[in-house]
This record gives C-alpha cells, structure tokens and sequence, in this order.
C-alpha cells in the first residue's frame, strides 16, 4: 500500500473539508439602498462593512447593493416583508404606512437641529421606533440620519408662512402636504429626479428638498431663493431581517450593532458637513440662503399647528407620548 498517496488523499480531503466548513461558517448579509456610491451614506456604509469585517474576523460578511440594485426606498419596506432582502438603509418616511408613528420625524419644527437630532435618534424615541420594527420581523440596528428638509423657491424669497400663499410647491409625503397647505401653498406630489425639470419648467414654484440634494442636483440653475427652517427630520433606519440576524451568534451581533452605531455617527457629522458646505455653495453660485432665527421658528411652528393635530388624530396617544418624549430630551 502507498502510504505516501494515502496521506496526500487525507490531506487533500481534509482541506477540502476546512474549506467547506469555513464556507459554511460566513455569514453574509446584503445590505440594500437607494442612493450612490458617490453619497456619505455609501461611505458609511462602506465603514460598517469594514468594521463588521475586521471585529468578526471574516466570519459576518456585509455586502454592499447601493444605487437602487435590489429595491428602491418606496418598495423597500415590502420587500424586507416579503424576505426578498436582508438588510438596508429605509427612510423611516416610507415605514409610516405601516408604522405611522415613524411619521414624528416630519412632524414640522420639532426637532430642529443636527445636534437635536442626534440626542433624540439615540434616546427614547429613537429605541422606540427601532423596536417597532419586531411586528415586521426585522431588527432596527440603528440611524444613517440624512439631514433635514428645507425649501427653495424660483420667484420670492420665503421668510414668513405668509410667503407661501398661491404658490405651487413640490413634496414627498402627506405630512409635507399638510404643512404646505397650512402655509397657504398648493402641494404638488414629485419624486426628486423630477424636481430639476419641474422648476425649470414653471411646472413647480419651490420644493422642499434637502441642502445637499440642492447641490448634487444643481438646483441653483433654476432656483435662486433658499429659506433653511428644519421643518423635518430625515432619518433613515439600519435594519436587517430578523432570520438573518438570528442566524448570527450573540457576540456577532453585538458587533454589528456597535459597527451601526459608529458608521452612523460618523454619517451624521458629515451630513452636518455637507449641509454647512452646501449654504456656502449655494450662496457662492448666487442663491439666496436665508437661515430662520429661533423667533422666525417658533412663528413657522406656531403656523403649523394644524399638521401635529393631523398626525395626531392618525396616531393617538402613542403620538403624544413620543412628542413628549422628543421634548422632554430637548429640554423644552
């Protein structure tokens, strides 16, 4: 008997076997969203992956699907149902049809600062809305926030809610609609790749956006009035589908929350960033950029009572509780 070949065949065998276990023993996850690799929040994603990478040692790999490849932001919230993916980064915006109280970040001018934003994305109502993602069966890790929502306008500059009376706006949610109502001004539903033509077109006379979409999107062309007010929150959830994540062990997912929390720390401060270059920007390409005192907000919210009550009467009691909550953290 050759013993020589008998080893060699062992060793063969037993190396196929090593391979095939440590095949088996990674986990991947694919991590879905809408906006381009050129975006902070592909950065951020990018630090996760790596962090989750290094601190499991290979054995959690996260895969990145940016730029819409495996679902939209509208159709993300069926698809993570359905189990057609297994983790992303979801507007909060498009989890208000089946979790309404997710719909407290665009309710207008109560969280009206980046700071604000992350003391109440990390406290009670941060966590609250995180858990109600169980009913779906997926696991709430944490926030990538965007920023916050602002207007602009072709023709006048918009510096009280008066301003707003007979003008056309364009928005994205119902909330939105509310709120431009309430100022006096024709709410027009368009997603943001339209806006651009929209405006150049006369189609729209303004647009509630954000600072840094203002820039990518060269708005400035056909724009040349900004009033920076905060009237919403955008946040988006870091979420993974529960039977992915219980696929992992407990220390495995510990890191990937710690991994959540970091990447979207670091997402926030550059999206400060962005925003207080994008004024700049704006300002140097000739747009007006108004930024509201404390006094002209209170006078915007005051103006925008009528949206809380809306949302209010949709959600109940859990809303008052969680507006509460909001203050209670802001200390007002």
């Amino acid at each position: 008997m050759n013993i020589k070949a008998i080893t060699a065949g062992l060793s063969a065998a037993a190396m196929t076997f090593l391979i095939a276990t440590g095949a088996q023993a990674e986990t991947v996850i694919r991590l879905s969203y809408e906006l381009p690799v050129t975006h902070e929040f592909h950065q951020g994603a990018e630090m996760l992956a790596e962090l989750v990478r290094e601190r499991t040692n290979g054995s959690v790999k996260v895969e990145l699907y940016p730029a819409g490849q495996l679902s939209t932001d509208a159709n993300f919230p069926r698809e993570i149902m359905a189990g057609t993916i297994d983790a992303g980064l979801s507007p909060t915006l498009y989890w208000t049809r089946v979790l309404p109280v997710a719909g407290i970040f665009d309710v207008p001018y109560l969280v009206r600062s980046h700071e604000e934003a992350r003391q109440v994305l990390a406290g009670e109502v941060g966590r609250h809305l995180l858990d109600g993602l169980e009913e779906f069966d997926a696991v709430g890790l944490g926030y990538f926030n965007y920023g916050f929502g602002i207007f602009g306008a072709t023709g006048k500059r918009l510096l009280e809610p008066a301003d707003f009376a007979g003008l056309a706006m364009r928005t994205n949610n119902d909330i939105g609609a509310q709120l431009l109502q309430a100022f006096g001004a024709s709410p027009t539903f368009m997603s943001g790749g339209e806006v651009y033509l929209g405006l150049s077109q006369g189609t729209i006379d303004g647009t509630h956006t954000g600072l840094s979409s203002m820039v990518s999107r060269s708005m400035d062309e056909v724009m040349k009035n900004v009033t920076v007010d905060n009237h919403n929150m955008i946040p988006y959830y870091v979420m993974v589908r529960k039977p992915v994540f219980d696929r992992l062990t407990p220390e495995e997912q510990a890191i990937l929350r710690e991994a959540v929390t970091e990447a979207g720390a670091w997402v926030a401060g550059m999206m400060e960033q962005a925003d207080n270059e994008a004024i700049e920007v704006l300002r140097e390409r000739g747009v007006t950029v108004d930024l509201l005192t404390p006094e002209q907000l209170s006078e915007w919210a005051d103006a925008s009572r009528s949206v809380v009550d809306y949302w209010l009467n949709i959600v109940g009691d859990e809303g008052r509780e969680l507006i509460t909550s909001v203050e209670q953290t802001l200390g007002r």
